[in-house]
């Protein structure tokens, strides 16, 4: 990952899928942009594939604090998530794998942690759509825009969003947001505590992946104004991230963005 400025990047999928009278095929496109901020080092990892079935899966993982570990902690389960959601096609085994091999990799918890989520994005049975399982720990965000318009599909798993779902005014909550209530090293421990999200959608689609650097210092209606009017996803990705790096005490920002196509 970069140290000191963006780095962004595109790749466009050939149709993948074997091809049928009923099921058009999907061809999706990515862009991804990260950003150290003010931080000394970037804990932020990002990772993507694919599979022959059609299947693609999509990751955003975000270091716990500014150690090394916490940076080598995202990087393993960025890379663990991904090669087993293409295998099994199933974000929340995918993640409980990355639990398992965070432990393996780095035992005893004394290295560091990683708060993450994963997409994994596969044709869908009715013809035309798409269907998106989701599944994160801690406060990483996935947002899906389509003709419904924006939707977080995610809820952060943190203190301060507990305390929001209490009741408790929003001055106060924000105090307690950099307060994770789960990761990816706990997983494994803590299945139950791992939060899940399937939607269906149709048509052209856009899915957001996001670590706190994005979401937090970015309203709703600028990331959607971002996701509208940039078409290119490299581009949109990178104005999300210099938008979420605007403060002097920025955090590490990254953003994945997904274009899906529904081939004819």
């Amino acid at each position: 990952m970069p140290t000191n400025s963006a780095r962004t990047d595109d790749a466009a999928t050939p149709a993948s899928t074997p091809s049928s009278d009923d099921q058009p095929l999907v061809r999706w496109r990515v862009g991804h942009a990260t950003h150290i901020g003010s931080r000394s080092s970037n804990a932020d990892s990002y990772r993507f594939g694919s599979h022959i079935t059609g299947r693609a899966v999509f990751a955003v993982a975000d270091g716990i604090g500014s150690k090394p570990g916490a940076a080598e902690a995202a990087r393993i389960a960025a890379r663990t998530t991904i090669s087993a959601a293409v295998a099994t096609g199933t974000a929340m085994q995918a993640l409980l794998e990355a639990s398992h091999h965070l432990d393996l990799e780095q035992p005893g918890g004394s290295f560091g942690d990683t708060v993450m989520v994963v997409a994994v994005m596969s044709p869908a049975t009715t013809p035309g759509t798409v269907s998106w399982d989701i599944a994160w720990v801690g406060d990483c965000r996935a947002y899906l825009l389509d003709a419904d318009g924006l939707r977080q599909l995610t809820h952060d798993h943190t203190k301060g969003q507990r305390l929001r779902d209490a009741g408790i005014d929003e001055l106060t909550a924000a105090r307690f947001d950099n307060i994770v209530l789960t990761s990816v090293r706990n997983a494994i421990n803590d299945p139950a505590g791992i939060g899940t999200a399937s939607v269906t959608s149709k048509g052209h689609q856009r899915l957001l992946l996001v670590s706190d650097g994005v979401s937090k210092p970015l309203p709703d209606d600028m990331i959607e104004c971002a996701l509208t009017e940039f078409s290119n996803p490299k581009e949109c990705a990178r104005a999300l991230v210099e938008l979420g790096v605007l403060d002097d005490r920025a955090d590490n920002a990254t953003a994945l963005v997904v274009d899906t196509i529904i081939a004819s």
